[in-house]
């Protein structure tokens, strides 16, 4: 699966907590220039961040992430494609991994039990502390 891919599967299936995190994160590893040039994307294409500067990571990471979970590619489709790859890239390596799911059974009934073979079990008739398995 390549960055894109990837990018775009987390969009849908991550909280908007860890996508946050990891765009604020991942916008902390391109330079000023990079971000000023994707603030000039968000002030243009959301209209929105004309307080912020590009050093405001907060802020462009809650715009990028915000804009990219509503329509995945709309905001990064506006600027340079290797900036958008590189972003991209942050961010997926930024989220934590997720647990492998567990797989639900539909089948499942009561345990089974070991079936004991006869004369098997603790021997308990001798002296007190001297108990021992026989199989």
């Amino acid at each position: 699966m390549d960055a894109r891919s990837e990018y775009e599967a987390a969009m849908a299936v991550r909280t908007q907590g860890e996508v946050i995190t990891a765009h604020r994160r991942a916008l902390l590893g391109l330079t000023s220039a990079q971000r000023a040039v994707l603030l000039d994307a968000v002030r243009t294409h959301l209209l929105t961040g004309t307080r912020h500067t590009s050093d405001d990571v907060d802020a462009l990471a809650r715009f990028v992430a915000c804009a990219e979970m509503r329509r995945p590619g709309s905001l990064l489709g506006r600027v340079t494609p290797d900036l958008a790859h590189r972003l991209r890239g942050f961010v997926v390596t930024a989220l934590p991994v997720l647990p492998s799911r567990i797989r639900e059974r539909h089948d499942v009934g009561e345990p089974e039990t070991p079936a004991r073979r006869k004369g098997s079990g603790w021997d308990c008739q001798g002296p007190v502390g001297t108990a021992q398995w026989r199989s």
